[in-house]
Protein backbone atom coordinates (compact mmCIF):
# COMPACT_ATOMS: atom_id res chain seq x y z
CA UNK A 1 0.00 0.00 0.00
CA UNK A 2 1.40 3.50 -1.08
CA UNK A 3 0.92 6.49 1.67
CA UNK A 4 -0.76 9.10 0.58
CA UNK A 5 1.36 12.17 -0.53
CA UNK A 6 0.31 14.25 2.84
CA UNK A 7 1.77 11.37 4.74
CA UNK A 8 4.53 11.68 2.51
CA UNK A 9 5.05 14.85 3.14
CA UNK A 10 4.83 14.58 6.51
CA UNK A 11 7.67 12.21 6.89
CA UNK A 12 9.72 14.20 5.09
CA UNK A 13 12.89 14.68 6.58
CA UNK A 14 14.66 17.95 6.66
CA UNK A 15 17.19 18.11 4.18
CA UNK A 16 19.74 18.84 6.19
CA UNK A 17 20.90 17.64 9.95
CA UNK A 18 23.96 18.73 10.83
CA UNK A 19 25.16 22.22 10.43
CA UNK A 20 28.85 23.04 10.54
CA UNK A 21 30.53 26.24 12.84
CA UNK A 22 29.64 28.89 9.40
CA UNK A 23 26.67 27.51 8.81
CA UNK A 24 25.23 27.69 12.53
CA UNK A 25 26.75 30.96 13.35
CA UNK A 26 24.49 32.00 10.22
CA UNK A 27 21.82 30.71 11.40
CA UNK A 28 21.78 31.98 14.61
CA UNK A 29 22.85 35.15 13.75
CA UNK A 30 26.06 35.80 15.86
CA UNK A 31 29.82 35.10 15.27
CA UNK A 32 31.51 32.08 14.45
CA UNK A 33 33.69 33.41 17.12
CA UNK A 34 31.02 33.07 19.80
CA UNK A 35 29.79 29.87 19.35
CA UNK A 36 34.17 29.06 19.88
CA UNK A 37 33.96 30.78 22.81
CA UNK A 38 30.54 28.94 23.80
CA UNK A 39 32.24 25.29 23.20
CA UNK A 40 35.60 26.64 24.78
CA UNK A 41 33.41 27.16 28.19
CA UNK A 42 31.32 24.70 27.88
CA UNK A 43 28.04 26.78 26.73
CA UNK A 44 25.01 25.95 25.08
CA UNK A 45 24.66 24.99 21.95
CA UNK A 46 25.34 21.76 22.22
CA UNK A 47 27.67 20.04 19.67
CA UNK A 48 29.25 16.78 17.73
CA UNK A 49 32.52 16.28 17.04
CA UNK A 50 32.47 13.95 14.33
CA UNK A 51 36.18 12.91 13.63
CA UNK A 52 37.55 16.17 14.84
CA UNK A 53 35.08 18.17 13.04
CA UNK A 54 32.49 19.81 15.06
CA UNK A 55 28.75 19.92 13.55
CA UNK A 56 25.73 20.99 15.04
CA UNK A 57 22.41 19.37 15.31
CA UNK A 58 19.59 21.24 13.78
CA UNK A 59 17.37 19.97 16.92
CA UNK A 60 20.19 21.90 18.98
CA UNK A 61 20.14 24.71 17.48
CA UNK A 62 16.32 24.84 18.01
CA UNK A 63 16.30 24.47 21.43
CA UNK A 64 18.97 26.92 21.86
CA UNK A 65 17.09 29.42 20.18
CA UNK A 66 13.93 28.52 21.99
CA UNK A 67 16.04 28.67 25.31
CA UNK A 68 17.00 32.66 23.98
CA UNK A 69 13.51 33.55 23.62
CA UNK A 70 12.59 32.71 27.25
CA UNK A 71 15.87 34.17 28.81
CA UNK A 72 17.27 31.36 30.06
Amino acid sequence: MRPAESDREFFRMPEKLLFDEHEAAEMLGISVSTLRRNRAEKLPPDFILIRGAVRYALEDLQRFVERAKRGR
